[in-house]
């Protein structure tokens, strides 16, 4: 017959069992971190690849019946008609997730603006704008590419 000491789990059992949860949650915690960052990355650069196609579907609908272009800021991306003027009140901000930023901008002209011409939907601005988690450099970098014929892609 057993003991009233026999039955039950000893303290170091319970602690070996508490040690193997409180790793199995850090690294799920850890994980499901990574996974936010990357979607938060993906987001912003799907976001900037819509607002250029958006400028320059606009552009080429002669809404207005003038030209549309996106201005990269730091932390936020915006639309506007005509020239770019801040805070005019056609413009339409959006910023940026804060763990994101625009970590280079390489536009012809040397810019941060990107306008498409009426008629063609070509645009003067082609090059490359980089979006990148400055917390987390091992996440590799998103970047638009913009052509001269105004075509936009994401790599």
């Amino acid at each position: 017959m057993k003991t009233p000491a026999e039955h039950g789990f000893t303290l170091i059992e319970l602690i070996i069992v508490i040690a193997i949860l409180f790793i199995l949650i850090v690294g799920l915690v850890a994980a499901f971190a990574s996974f936010t960052k990357g979607h938060a990355l993906s987001g912003a650069a799907e976001s900037a690849l819509s607002l250029l196609e958006k400028a320059r579907s606009q552009t080429l609908a002669s809404i207005g019946d003038t030209q549309y272009g996106a201005r990269f800021d730091a932390s936020s991306m915006t639309l506007f008609a005509g020239s770019y003027s801040g805070g005019a009140p056609g413009n339409v901000v959006f910023p940026y997730d804060s763990r994101v930023t625009m970590s280079n901008i390489s536009l012809s002209g040397a810019g941060s603006e990107v306008i498409f011409k009426r008629l063609s939907g070509a645009t003067d601005q082609s090059g490359t704008i980089t979006f990148s988690l400055p917390n987390s450099p091992t996440v590799p970098a998103k970047v638009i590419m913009v052509s001269n014929s105004g075509l936009v892609e994401l790599h």
